[in-house]
């Protein structure tokens, strides 16, 4: 039965085999002063994921989850990152002024205001390696308020030491897998 469910089956190319696996997880949390319609772009070791591919005809698969805040009920955008740039073919198509991101959400007070962390925003992305230079991956967060605004990931603006106040975590990881 073997045989006859496999006769004339060749391999004619890879099978995406996993070469290897990095991932980082951000457990404690940062903030930054942002200003308007600019983006902090994350590349602390903290929340990034380098890698180095072993051929430029492989893939890199990237996902990751990031929670972040801002002091203020706005507008916020997430986009893909490598090396600390906007990776284009990993976010959306230029449109105008419109900004090139991976996600974006509102949070007005009807979904907690300000003072919580944002649901998680995730983000996966299958890259072709290109070279086997070393790279990294990262997160790029802006939001949509015409002044400075604090962001923050891992948490929102509140403060309170108590069992309502969530510490939340942050994590990025990179596979190559064989071409």
């Amino acid at each position: 039965l073997v045989g006859v469910c496999t006769s004339g089956l060749t391999k004619t190319g890879g099978f995406g085999k996993i070469i290897q696996v990095v991932s980082t997880t951000k457990t404690d949390s940062a903030s930054n002063a942002q200003g308007s319609q600019s983006w902090w772009s994350y590349t602390d070791a903290s929340l990034r994921v380098t890698i180095t591919p072993s051929s430029a005809t492989n893939k890199i698969l990237v996902w990751g989850t990031i929670t972040y805040g801002v002091d203020s009920e706005q507008w916020m955008m997430v986009r893909l990152e490598k090396s600390g740039s906007r990776l284009d073919a990993g976010n959306g198509d230029q449109d105008g002024n419109k900004s090139r991101t991976f996600t974006g959400q509102n949070y007005t007070a009807e979904s907690g205001g300000s003072s919580m962390p944002y649901p998680n925003s995730v983000v996966q992305y299958l890259d072709t390696a290109g070279d086997t230079n070393t790279r990294y991956y990262n997160f790029g967060i802006a939001h949509s308020s015409g002044s400075t605004r604090t962001i923050y990931i891992n948490r929102g603006i509140r403060t309170n030491n108590d069992f309502y106040t969530p510490q939340c975590a942050s994590t990025i990881t990179a596979m190559e897998i064989e071409a």
